[in-house]
């Protein structure tokens, strides 16, 4: 296991309440950490590993954590918010994963004022300052960003499209602050639809689909747009947040627009490794339990074997490359599909050792080894084991109502064998 928690919780002006577990099968035989003190990859060995005292003068560092400048967000500047990384070595293959935690919305009638809303454009220098400090690798390798950006739906112009026919009328305090809108049908001035305050958003459920017709919302998650030099697959999945915690834990709170603020997102390398890979799945857990009022979200895929990866690359360097990389793994996803429901009888059994070689094969049949990899958003409270027995699965934990908000990765890495 190898940890990277931030616990300079004595110092407001670096604390991120951010942190990293890495989870590390045994069958794994050539893991290696980038040290960014000594500019060399370290080989991982030993059961268990944290680094959580080591700082920058350190003789080995293998993490960069940065809490996000007070001028990003002057309103704000005690907020917790910041990125970690890490950079991995895996069969050979070099990747960075960036756990990134970026402003919330703290104010509905605020984020209604315009579009794009202030709020938005804080995460948005925000993750333009944490793209800033890969430039080192965004060109060369392959890059996740990951974890809580707390992307909202444009909230002003969701109103103008789905409430322009509604009455609206506002409630203000003696001294001429706007502490409430309500917007009425367009058929009965008597009947509210919506209501809106600093941290209430009440909606009639006939008025907006956020269910398997989420669609339409989706038109509004404008925020990713602002940074091409990042993909992501085709959202299939509803909004993350804000989930009840009691009750019906399929429904949302009614204190934010429900929206996307948990993804994964990665660069054009990580999306040809993605090309190459099999069983790729962008979803979301738990929608019948209780995780918190963030739904985790993960990403996962296998590695192929070496050899398989060469044949890959040779065949695509005589192909060009797609200027859409999300649609070309959307497209991937749906070619593969089928075969991995159908391939596979044993896939949902969790006795079954997806990982293991056949043993129909003799033991000195040839063996290229192939890498498991899960990219994941876990809210707190839920158990770190995650069926994700042979992979490697990269997440972040909000503490919600914890006096530490912890944000944490969990990374599960594992190596299996194929017999060609």
């Amino acid at each position: 296991m190898r940890s990277f928690i931030d616990k300079t919780c004595h110092n407001p002006e670096e604390f991120t309440a951010m942190g990293n577990v890495y989870f590390l099968h045994d069958d794994l035989e050539d893991v290696a950490m980038w040290d960014f003190t000594g500019n060399r990859f370290h080989p991982i060995e030993g059961q268990l590993f944290t680094d959580a005292k080591q700082t920058p003068s350190s003789r080995h560092v293998f993490h960069r954590k940065e809490k996000f400048p007070s001028h990003i967000c002057p309103d704000h500047p005690k907020s917790r918010k910041g990125f970690l990384r890490t950079r991995w070595r895996l069969d050979g293959r070099e990747l960075d994963l960036v756990n990134v935690h970026l402003y919330h919305d703290a104010d509905n009638l605020q984020a209604a004022e315009k579009s794009p809303s202030s709020f938005a454009l804080n995460r948005r220098q925000a993750l333009a300052y944490t793209i800033g400090r890969l430039t080192d690798v965004l060109q060369t390798s392959p890059v996740f960003v990951f974890g809580d950006f707390n992307f909202r739906l444009d909230l002003c112009d969701l109103l103008q499209v789905h409430f322009d026919k509604c009455g609206k009328h506002h409630a203000e305090t003696s001294d001429g602050d706007l502490i409430r809108t309500e917007y009425s049908h367009p058929d009965d001035n008597a009947s509210v639809v919506l209501t809106l305050e600093r941290k209430v958003f009440s909606v009639l459920a006939d008025m907006l689909d956020f269910g398997q017709g989420h669609k339409e919302m989706r038109i509004f998650d404008k925020e990713p747009d602002e940074f091409p030099a990042l993909s992501e697959i085709p959202l299939k999945f509803p909004p993350s947040y804000p989930f009840n915690e009691s009750g019906d834990f399929r429904s949302y709170m009614q204190t934010r627009c429900p929206a996307w603020c948990d993804r994964v997102f990665f660069n054009r390398l990580s999306a040809e490794l993605l090309m190459q890979a099999e069983n790729v799945s962008y979803e979301m857990l738990g929608p019948d339990v209780c995780m918190g009022d963030h739904k985790p979200v993960f990403l996962a895929f296998v590695l192929p074997a070496e050899k398989k990866q060469q044949d890959y690359l040779d065949k695509t360097e005589r192909t060009a490359v797609s200027t859409s990389p999300g649609d070309s793994l959307e497209r991937r996803i749906s070619d593969d599909t089928p075969h991995a429901e159908n391939d596979d009888p044993q896939r949902d059994d969790p006795h079954h050792d997806h990982g293991q070689a056949s043993t129909n094969h003799e033991d000195h049949s040839r063996k290229w080894h192939g890498v498991t990899v899960a990219v994941s958003a876990l809210a707190l409270g839920v158990s770190l084991a995650v069926p994700l027995k042979y992979g490697l699965g990269i997440g972040w934990v909000g503490a919600g109502a914890m006096s530490l908000a912890m944000t944490v990765s969990v990374i599960k890495l594992a190596q299996h064998n194929v017999n060609l």
